[in-house]
């Protein structure tokens, strides 16, 4: 579920291709009152609750329209679009690895690896500057 007002905003952005960049540390709340202050992490948002570019639409007319179903290639294509954006539904997890093949799901498992994260200090608590200076290199 979500609101009218994000699905206009999610849908404004795919059509426009907008980089949005959070101005702070891309954790912003985002709720019904306060998600007009970052754009950047309310597209986030957006696609971590589900919502993909590609998805389907609700028909407006509903008896007289017959749903297409997608193909295996079709479902992939959109489900990998919405794994870049790191938005993953219980069922569009499900389809995607109904749609895979054994070297594709090996392939997608390898690319799921956290990556190695490298730290100078490591057991160093971040302070402001330190922060700042990480985001920099």
């Amino acid at each position: 579920w979500s609101c009218e007002g994000c699905k206009a905003f999610f849908k404004r952005s795919i059509q426009g291709h907008n980089d949005y960049i959070c101005p702070a540390t891309n954790q912003c709340t985002i709720d019904k009152n306060r998600r007009k202050s970052c754009q950047a992490c309310r597209l986030r948002k957006c696609y971590g609750v589900g919502m993909v570019k590609c998805g389907p639409r609700r028909e407006r007319c509903g008896y007289r329209v017959v749903r297409r179903q997608r193909s295996p290639g079709e479902q992939l294509h959109c489900l990998s679009k919405a794994k870049k954006h790191g938005g993953h539904t219980p069922r569009a997890k499900e389809l995607l690895l109904s749609a895979l093949s054994p070297e594709q799901l090996v392939l997608t498992l390898l690319e799921a690896e956290p990556p190695n994260v490298l730290v100078s200090r490591p057991s160093a608590p971040f302070t402001e500057a330190s922060m700042m200076m990480s985001l920099t290199k």
